[in-house]
């Protein structure tokens, strides 16, 4: 028997993200809420924007707008320069 995975959770704020109120972040690859449609109210944890040299809409957390590492990745590997 395989148990159900957890809601994905908001990088930023922690709360549970679904699919319907949260995009994911074109920088560290986790979820955050952002509020898709303009006419109803959400939450934003983050930034989208058109990339104008692509044409293609961008996606960023606050945490990566901010500069914070991706949770995991707060020293720098063995051997990098520093």
């Amino acid at each position: 028997m395989s148990w159900p995975e957890p809601p994905p959770v908001c990088r930023v704020c922690g709360e549970p993200a679904d699919d319907n109120d949260s995009a994911v972040c074109n920088w560290c690859g986790l979820r955050f809420h952002l509020a898709l449609r303009q006419d109803e109210p959400g939450k934003d944890c983050g930034r989208v924007w058109v990339n104008e040299a692509y044409m293609a809409l961008e996606y960023a957390c606050q945490a990566c707008l901010r500069g914070d590492p991706p949770p995991g990745e707060d020293e720098p590997p063995l051997g990098a320069q520093h």
